[in-house]
């Protein structure tokens, strides 16, 4: 194999495709020896101050691949809880030159590991599960300390595009699926938290801000997931869920973690419910449902978040409006009155509301004062 040279690295795309398709052509084929990959990967990665996310997943695509060739005793859970800390530590120490929200995308891969483990050996391990939880509580903090209430890193988030995204999503499952498995069905085993709609809007649009919020809402639903055997009653389970997850909301205090958390939330089910009972599941959605509803989270109320970039405030208010929406009618078809005086007199005292009335009025040249509309539910302002 002809290996770069660091002259004409400065054009990596072209050659980092032919290295994908090397890779992935060696390792169907029954290859072990990773070692060239490695090298060439390296040399990708040393050649530049501030390496792209494709290198570093390249990288350490195949450090991995090649640890778990020569790892003989993989099938114990603390072998595979070890390589999964490994890779994490080696994704870390890649993306030191990074941006907050590079550094949040390039754990795409780690979480992937994570939720492969929890799906093969049972969470009723303690010892899987004690490394398990204790690996996702260093990404929590990770995230909430480069991503929190840092608005400007959000904003370059939007312009920055992956290229060769799809082929590198199939160097991280190549042992698992298929030559011949079409694209969507290949996201959904890297990402298997994620809802059709995100799956899809990640096809269609692949910037960093964007996978950065998925990394981070795979990262809470794990995370959700592992304290479902707490223990106690139905009622304790909820409060500390939901005090668990207003606190890493706020300390998220990110963009794109909200927008999708909320998509995901006006989907029929989460993908995460899938590895619950029907009880927790449904106590999933409802806590959820009061987190983003009931919970006050005064950072969106800032002036960094009233000067988002484009509509991204704008967006997140109309997504809030029909997750509101879908609460108190799902609150309403379970005879859960009290829940639904709740969560209208949450919308009635936000401030998304405003900011909503506010867009319309000055779009349609509106005077705010003498013609707004006197707002009390969802529907009543989805059908102004």
């Amino acid at each position: 194999m002809n290996s770069p040279t660091i002259d004409c690295i400065q054009n990596y795309e072209p050659m980092l495709k032919e290295s994908i398709n090397q890779f992935l052509t060696s390792y169907r084929n029954g290859m072990s020896d990773f070692s060239d990959f490695e090298s060439i990967s390296c040399r990708f990665f040393q050649a530049t101050a501030d390496p792209t996310l494709e290198i570093i997943w390249f990288y350490s695509a195949v450090v991995c691949h090649r640890s778990k060739s020569s790892t003989l005793t993989l099938q114990e859970p603390s072998k595979k809880i070890l390589l999964a800390n490994d890779l994490f530590q080696f994704v870390l120490s890649c993306s030191t030159p990074c941006d907050g929200l590079k550094k949040v995308a390039v754990l795409a891969p780690v979480v992937y590991e994570l939720h492969n483990l929890l799906c093969e050996f049972s969470k009723k391990d303690l010892c899987l599960k004690t490394g398990i939880e204790g690996l996702i509580e260093r990404i929590v903090s990770y995230i909430s300390l480069w991503c929190g209430n840092d608005t400007k890193d959000q904003e370059k988030g939007s312009d920055n595009s992956m290229v060769r995204f799809q082929d590198l999503v199939r160097v991280w499952t190549v042992d698992r699926i298929g030559e011949n498995c079409r694209f969507g069905d290949v996201l959904k085993v890297f990402f298997p938290l994620l809802s059709d709609e995100v799956c899809n809007g990640l096809i269609k649009n692949c910037k960093i801000g964007y996978l950065a919020g998925i990394v981070m809402n795979e990262v809470f639903l794990l995370s959700l997931y592992l304290k479902f055997d707490l223990g106690g009653s139905t009622e304790e389970l909820q409060k500390d869920l939901k005090d668990w997850a207003g606190q890493t909301i706020n300390g998220f205090q990110n963009y794109y973690f909200l927008d999708t958390l909320l998509r995901m939330q006006l989907e029929p089910s989460f993908p995460v419910t899938t590895l619950l009972s029907l009880r927790d599941a449904v106590l999933l959605r409802k806590m959820l449902f009061d987190t983003v509803i009931l919970v006050d989270y005064a950072f969106i109320n800032t002036g960094r978040w009233t000067q988002l970039p484009g509509n991204h405030l704008k967006d997140l208010a109309l997504l809030w409006l029909l997750v509101v929406d879908s609460a108190i009618q799902l609150a309403r078809v379970n005879h859960e009155q009290s829940r639904v005086i709740s969560y209208e007199n949450a919308f009635s005292e936000s401030i998304l509301p405003t900011q909503l009335i506010h867009w319309v009025t000055t779009q349609t040249c509106m005077d705010e004062k003498t013609r707004r509309p006197n707002i009390s539910t969802p529907e009543t302002l989805i059908n102004v």
